[in-house]
C-alpha cells in the first residue's frame, strides 16, 4: 500500500512575529517542549507555525488582534523548514502581502510551485488542522461545560473531521424538508400541489373524445423510447469498452519495454561488491596522487612571460613599487578630474540653459551700477500745460458774461494763461528729450541699447548668473587641466616602465595597472611556492617510493579477484553491473505503472490486435451515435405530433395546467427529496466514516488511555447505537457520563490523539500543544509527557508549557 512521504519540521526562522523579531529555532523531530512563563511568547511561537502554513490573518473583525505585527516596523514574516524522509529540505516562507501573504516554497533551496505545499499539509485547511492538531487549554476546558448527550456526541465527533458541523446542516436540512412536505399537512407547498394535480387529472379524465391517432402515435412514441433506453444501455457498454481499450493502448509500448527486460537475465551474483569498488577508487586515488607528484617538480617552471616580467621587475623595481605604492592616490586623482570635468559640464549646460529661457540676453551685455538704476529709475516731469488751458478756457468763458471794461481785463488773463500753458508744455519736453537721451547713452555703454528700460532692469539677474558661471567654469577649467598634467605624469612613468602600452584615455590605465600587479603577485606566490615545492617533493619521494608498488599490487589482486586481464576490464565489468542495476529499476518502474492492467495484457495472444479492436470500437460507438440521434430527432417529431392531436382549446388549457403544475410539483418534490437524502447521506457517510476509522482508532486509545490513567482503565468498547462504554481494570463498566471530569478530558484527549495518529498516513503535520494540561495535578501532568514520547516516534509534538513536572532530556527542551 502506497505510504505517504513524511515531513518533520526541523527549523524555525522568524522575521518578525508578535515579540518574536529575527530568531532561528532548531526543533526535534520527534517531540520538542518549548518551557517560558507566562508572556514569554509560547503561545505566539505556534500561532506563527499556523499562520507561516496557512496565511495571515486578514486584519479584519477579532482576527486583527491574531496578525502580530511587529511593533517596531520590521518584516513581517518568516520560515519553516521541513524535512521528508529522504532528507529533502522543504522551505515554506510567507512575508506580508496581499491576502493572507505572499508565499513562497523551496525545495533543497530551488524555488517550486506553491500548489506543492499539499506535500506538507495534505490539502488541510487552517479549520482542518485547528479541529485535529491543536489542542490549547481553551478547548479542553470546553469539555467541563458539556452536559452528558453534548459530551457523546464531542467524543463521537472524533472519528471524522468537522462531523459535528455536519449533523447539524442534517437537522437543519430536515427542518427545512418539512416546511415544504408533510404526509398529514395541509398548507405545506407540495401537500397543496399534490391536491391541485389530482384535481386537474379528474377533470382531464372526463375528455373521453381521445382520437385514434393519439394512441397510435403515443404507443409509437413508448417503443421509440424503449429502443433509445436499450440504445443508450449499449452505447455506455461501448465507452467503458473504448476507455479500458485507450488505457491498453496508451500502455502498450512500456508493455513491451517490460516484456524485453523480462528477457534479459539480471543476475547479479558475480558482479563487484561495492566495497572492492570502493578499494579499486582509493587506490587509483592514491596511485594518481603519487605520480602527480613525481611530474610536480618538472611542471613547477616559469613561462617566457613570466621570466620577462620578472626580468622587468627587477631593472625597474623602484619606479615600479612606487606606481605601487601611490595606485590609490592616482585612482584618486582620476575620480577628482572626472568629478570637474562633469561638474564644468554641468555648469556649461546650465549656462546654455539659462541662455535658452532668456532670449533677449547677449554676451555682450553688462550689468548696470547702482547709479546706472537710479538714473534709469528717475521718471518724467510733470506737465502744468492742462492746467493752463483749463484755466484759459475758465476766462474766456467769465469773458462772455462780464461787462466791457472787465471783459478786457479778462481777455488780457487769458492770453497771459495761455502763453504760460504753452511754455510750461516746452520746458517739460526739453526735459524728456534730455532723460531719455541720458537713459539711451546708459543702455548703450553697457549693450543693453536694443533693450527697453524695463527689460534691461528685468534682465540684470540672468547676467549676473551667466558671469557668476562663467568664473565657474574657468575655475574648474584650470583644475581639470592641473589634474590632467599630474596623470600625464603618471601615465608617462607607467609606459617606461612598461606596465602598460601607451593609451589615449588615462582613465582606462587603472584596470591595466590592476592587471599587472595581480599579474605581478601571483609570479612571486609562484616563485615562493616553486622553492617549497622542490623541498616538499623531494621529500615526498623519497619517503613513498615503495608505495607505489605496493598499490599496483593492490590492484594486481583485486583484478584477478574478479578474473579480468587489466584495469578496463575491471572498469567494464563494473559499468555492467551499473547497466544491471538500471535494467531492474526500469523494471521495476514498469511494473508500478502498469499495475493490474499487466494482467490484461497477459490475456491478450496478439498485442497488435489492441489497435484495431480499438479502431473497431471506435466505429462502433460512432454508429450507434448517429442511430441515437435519427431517433431522438424522430422522437421529437412524434411528440411534436401528439401536442397537435387535440385541438380543443379547454383541452389545451387543461393541460398547461397539468403541465405547469407537475414542473412545480417536481421542483418542489426535488427540493424536499434533496434535503431528505442530503440529511441521510450526511448520517450514513458519518456512519460509515465512524466504523472504517473506529475500529484502528479505538485500539490506539485503549492504549493511550491506559498510559494516561496508570493504566486503570483497561478497555473502550462502542455498541452499534454508538455508544461508548469504559472498562476499569477490576471489569467494571462505565457509561461516559459517568467518569469524573479529569477522566473524562483524559479520555477525550486519548481519541482525539489516536485519530491524528490513525490519519498520519494521509496528513503529518505537527501536533501543537498550547498549555492544554494545566488543570491536571502531578501525575497526570507526567502521563502525558509518557504519552508525548509514546506518539513522537511517528507523529512530531510541540508542546508548549510554563510547567515542568518531569525530568525531560535538555537537548527536547527549548527554553524562551
Amino acid at each position: 500500500m502506497y505510504r505517504r512521504r513524511k515531513v518533520k519540521l526541523i527549523k524555525v526562522k522568524i522575521y518578525g512575529f508578535g515579540k518574536w523579531v529575527n530568531q532561528d529555532f532548531d526543533i526535534k523531530s520527534d517531540y520538542q517542549i518549548i518551557f517560558g512563563n507566562n508572556e514569554a511568547g509560547k503561545t505566539t511561537f505556534l500561532n506563527f507555525i499556523k499562520s507561516i502554513l496557512f496565511g495571515f490573518a486578514s486584519g479584519r473583525g477579532t482576527n486583527k488582534f491574531e496578525q502580530y505585527k511587529p511593533r517596531n516596523g520590521g518584516s513581517y514574516g518568516g520560515e519553516l523548514i521541513f524535512q521528508d524522509s529522504d532528507n529533502n529540505s522543504w522551505t515554506v516562507k510567507r512575508v506580508e502581502g496581499k491576502g493572507d501573504g505572499d508565499l513562497s516554497l523551496f525545495r533543497e533551496d530551488q524555488k517550486v510551485p506553491n500548489s506543492l505545499l499539499t506535500k506538507i499539509t495534505s490539502g488541510f485547511s487552517k479549520a482542518d488542522f485547528e479541529a485535529t492538531h491543536v489542542m490549547n487549554d481553551e478547548s479542553i476546558r470546553s469539555i467541563y461545560d458539556l452536559d452528558e448527550q453534548k459530551l457523546e456526541t464531542e467524543i463521537l465527533a472524533l472519528g471524522a473531521a468537522g462531523s459535528k458541523e455536519w449533523l447539524q446542516t442534517a437537522d437543519d436540512l430536515e427542518s427545512d424538508s418539512a416546511e415544504i412536505y408533510k404526509p398529514r399537512g395541509t398548507k405545506q407547498p407540495l401537500t397543496t400541489s399534490i391536491k391541485r394535480y389530482q384535481e386537474l387529472q379528474r377533470e382531464k379524465a372526463q375528455f373521453d373524445d381521445q382520437q385514434v391517432q393519439y394512441s397510435k402515435i403515443n404507443n409509437k412514441l413508448m417503443e421509440l423510447k424503449k429502443e433509445l433506453a436499450t440504445s443508450e444501455t449499449k452505447y455506455n457498454n461501448l465507452l467503458e469498452n473504448q476507455k479500458a481499450l485507450n488505457n491498453l493502448h496508451e500502455k502498450l509500448p512500456r508493455y513491451r519495454e517490460y516484456l524485453a527486460l523480462k528477457q534479459i537475465s539480471l543476475d547479479t551474483a558475480s558482479l563487484i561488491s561495492q566495497s572492492d569498488w570502493d578499494d579499486y577508487l582509493e587506490n587509483k586515488g592514491q596511485l594518481n596522487a603519487l605520480n602527480t607528484s613525481k611530474r610536480r617538480q618538472a611542471d613547477a617552471t616559469l613561462t617566457d612571460q613570466e621570466e620577462a616580467m620578472l626580468e622587468n621587475y627587477r631593472s625597474n623595481q623602484a619606479d615600479i613599487d612606487l606606481i605601487a605604492n601611490n595606485k590609490n592616490k592616482i585612482q584618486e586623482k582620476i575620480f577628482d578630474t572626472r568629478q570637474f570635468t562633469d561638474s564644468l559640464r554641468k555648469s556649461d549646460f546650465k549656462s546654455d540653459q539659462v541662455r535658452a529661457e532668456n532670449p533677449l540676453y547677449d554676451d555682450r551685455m553688462e550689468l548696470l551700477t547702482r547709479d546706472d538704476i537710479q538714473q534709469l529709475n528717475v521718471t518724467t516731469p510733470k506737465s502744468n500745460f492742462n492746467l493752463g488751458i483749463l484755466v484759459s478756457i475758465i476766462v474766456l468763458v467769465i469773458t462772455f458774461f462780464v461787462p466791457n471794461p472787465i471783459r478786457i481785463v479778462t481777455g488780457i488773463v487769458f492770453v497771459v494763461t495761455l502763453i504760460w500753458s504753452f511754455y510750461q508744455k516746452k520746458i517739460v519736453n526739453d526735459s524728456l528729450a534730455e532723460l531719455d537721451e541720458s537713459k539711451h547713452k546708459i543702455l548703450s555703454n553697457k549693450n543693453l541699447d536694443k533693450l527697453t528700460v524695463e527689460q534691461a532692469k528685468s534682465i540684470q539677474p540672468v547676467i549676473s548668473q551667466i558671469k557668476s558661471l562663467k568664473l565657474e567654469q574657468a575655475e574648474l577649467d584650470s583644475k581639470v587641466n592641473q589634474s590632467t598634467g599630474e596623470l600625464d605624469k603618471w601615465k608617462n612613468l607607467m609606459v617606461k616602465v612598461h606596465i602598460v602600452d601607451s593609451v589615449e584615455n588615462v582613465e582606462d590605465v587603472i584596470p591595466e595597472v590592476e592587471s599587472y600587479f595581480n599579474k605581478l603577485t601571483r609570479l612571486k606566490e609562484k616563485i615562493d611556492l616553486m622553492e617549497r615545492s622542490k623541498i616538499e617533493t623531494s621529500e615526498f619521494l623519497k619517503n613513498h617510493t615503495s608505495s607505489i608498488s605496493k598499490i599496483n599490487q593492490n590492484l594486481a589482486n583485486l583484478f584477478s579477484k574478479y578474473s579480468v586481464e587489466n584495469e578496463n576490464e575491471f572498469v567494464d565489468l563494473h559499468e555492467h553491473q551499473k547497466q544491471q542495476a538500471d535494467n531492474i529499476n526500469k523494471l521495476n518502474n514498469d511494473v508500478e505503472y502498469l499495475g493490474n492492467d499487466i494482467s490484461n495484457f497477459e490475456k491478450i495472444t496478439n498485442l497488435d490486435s489492441i489497435e484495431l479492436d480499438l479502431q473497431s470500437i471506435n466505429n462502433q460507438v460512432n454508429t450507434i451515435q448517429s442511430e441515437r440521434n435519427v431517433k431522438l430527432n424522430e422522437q421529437g417529431s412524434l411528440e411534436n405530433q401528439l401536442k397537435q392531436v387535440f385541438d380543443d382549446s379547454a383541452y389545451t388549457k387543461l393541460v398547461e395546467d397539468i403541465t405547469q403544475c407537475e414542473s412545480e410539483m417536481i421542483d418542489e418534490y426535488d427540493e424536499w427529496l434533496s434535503g431528505n437524502l442530503a440529511s441521510k447521506w450526511i448520517h450514513e457517510m458519518l456512519n460509515l466514516a465512524s466504523e472504517n476509522r473506529y475500529p484502528r482508532m479505538i485500539e490506539k486509545a485503549k492504549s493511550y488511555f491506559s498510559i494516561l490513567t496508570n493504566g486503570n482503565y483497561v478497555d473502550i468498547n462502542m455498541n452499534k447505537q454508538n455508544h461508548l462504554s469504559l472498562t476499569r481494570k477490576d471489569k467494571t463498566i462505565f457509561d461516559v457520563h459517568e467518569l469524573s471530569k479529569g477522566t473524562t478530558v483524559q479520555l477525550y484527549v486519548s481519541l482525539r490523539l489516536a485519530f491524528v495518529t490513525e490519519i498520519s498516513d494521509i496528513v503529518d503535520l505537527p501536533i501543537l500543544i498550547d498549555d492544554a494540561f494545566v488543570d491536571f495535578d502531578s501525575s497526570r501532568s507526567q502521563n502525558v509527557f509518557k504519552l508525548i514520547k509514546e506518539i513522537s516516534s511517528d507523529n512530531q509534538v510541540i508542546f508548549v508549557t510554563a510547567n515542568l513536572t518531569e525530568e525531560l532530556p535538555e537537548d527536547h527542551v527549548l527554553r524562551i
